[in-house]
């Protein structure tokens, strides 16, 4: 959470962009020993004007002890070169009973 991710788009040959993005794992482990589903939220933003403007606001719920991986696609993209960005809105685990670190596939 503390620090987004960012990465410079600068090819004049795309109209539209396919951003992957998931978890290592998600699942909240219970004192007994039980696992549950979790989520965790992120947003996918691009540098318009020079300002950050949220495109997908997506929310990852589930159980999971592998990875997983989710996409969307980003039209309608701002000239060239610009920065997209994504940043993690759920607070960072703090231990080890909650897996839920994010990873920026491609794009």
């Amino acid at each position: 959470k503390a620090k987004p991710v960012t990465r410079t788009i600068t090819s004049a040959n795309i109209d539209r962009l396919r951003v992957t993005f998931g978890v290592q794992s998600l699942v909240q482990t219970t004192s007994q020993g039980d696992r549950n589903p979790a989520s965790v939220r992120l947003l996918i933003q691009l540098q318009r004007n020079g300002n950050w403007v949220t495109e997908k606001d997506v929310t990852i719920n589930g159980k999971t002890t592998s990875q997983f991986l989710a996409s969307v696609i980003l039209d309608n993209l701002p000239p060239r070169p610009f920065n997209i960005r994504m940043v993690r809105e759920t607070a960072d685990s703090t231990t080890d009973q909650l897996q839920n670190k994010t990873l920026w596939s491609s794009y």
